[in-house]
């Protein structure tokens, strides 16, 4: 295997470029090294910029889903309050679960989870201890 000069593998990092910056449509290409670097960095913060929203509206919808779960999570625990569920508890949950879009999966976690942590405490809240 024989090594490549560093001027080689500029040129291919370059052309690299060219090939994923280029839209085909008489595209004017920078000459001078400033012109070039220019370029470069404008490619690599566009790529940046989609990187970043991508990662926002991510997190937007993994807000949206946990703060559907913890009210379900509410109203399973406020239904459970009085030990057991009646009819129109049961049909509300399942409304519930059909408007959130939350699987039979999800439905049974949150039903466990309350079960284990008890029913009229939240899952995230701190327990007190005896001095």
């Amino acid at each position: 295997m024989h090594k490549k000069s560093l001027q080689t593998r500029y040129l291919e990092i370059l052309e690299g470029h060219h090939a994923q910056d280029r839209l085909g449509y008489g595209d004017v290409t920078p000459l001078t090294w400033v012109g070039k670097l220019i370029a470069v960095m404008t490619a690599f913060l566009g790529v940046c910029t989609v990187a970043l929203l991508t990662g926002i509206v991510a997190n937007a919808f993994a807000n949206q889903l946990a703060r559907r779960r913890a009210i379900f999570e509410a109203e399973l625990r406020q239904a459970l309050q009085n030990g057991e569920l009646h009819e129109d508890e049961i049909a509300r949950l399942e409304q519930m679960k059909k408007a959130f879009k939350l699987s039979d999966k999800q439905a049974q976690n949150t039903m466990a989870n309350v079960e284990m942590t008890g029913r009229n405490t939240p899952a995230d809240a701190p327990t007190k201890t005896a001095p």
